[in-house]
């Protein structure tokens, strides 16, 4: 036998032995390759979130956030009532980290729904009108006036922070008896 011929036989087993294992291959891995050959598709899914930063008021207890004078018979003012009863109101505020700190928001006031000009009123029976003010500190030397936001101390992210209003009737008059209300707007602005 010749060189060449060893060769070509040595070619041919060779290619025996791969077809062979080929075979066996396909057998053993058939079910994979039916699979992926029967038809497959690929897609992708997106996932995100996005998170605006953002500050609000927490609206758990609306009872906080009500500044109640009490009841009165009398022609005085109103503070030394208002301190026996509940001397202020709590509105509790949360921010997410982009207004904690120096970043944090102003809070503006209103006059509410029956000011006039820029006196607080509480109204009443037949129109009467009862004169009030809101202060930010509990000696009520910092008025709380839309046109002087008040700056919150936010200290982190979440964190519920209770801002305290507080208030004063100067003086009551001789109005009708009866309830006397108002509502007053909050805005943050950040």
């Amino acid at each position: 036998m010749t060189h060449s011929a060893i060769s070509s036989m040595n070619v041919k087993a060779a290619r025996r032995r791969v077809a062979a294992v080929c075979v066996v291959a396909s057998v053993l891995c058939a079910p994979f390759f039916q699979r992926a050959v029967a038809g497959s598709v690929s897609g992708a899914l997106e996932v995100r979130l996005q998170l605006a930063p953002s500050c609000d008021f927490i609206t758990g207890d609306m009872d906080a956030a009500l500044l109640d004078f009490g009841r009165t018979g009398g022609n005085q003012p109103l503070e030394a009532i208002a301190i026996s009863t509940k001397d202020r109101a709590i509105v509790r505020i949360a921010c997410s980290s982009s207004y904690t700190g120096a970043n944090a928001p102003v809070m503006t006031v209103s006059y509410g729904m029956h000011a006039q000009g820029s006196q607080r009123y509480l109204l009443g029976p037949h129109n009467e009108r009862i004169a009030y003010n809101l202060y930010a500190d509990p000696a009520r030397h910092i008025p709380l006036d839309p046109t002087a936001p008040l700056q919150l101390l936010i200290p982190a992210a979440g964190v519920i922070t209770a801002i305290p209003i507080y208030g004063r009737i100067p003086f009551i008059g001789d109005p009708a008896a009866g309830r006397y209300t108002d509502v007053v707007w909050l805005t943050l602005s950040y």
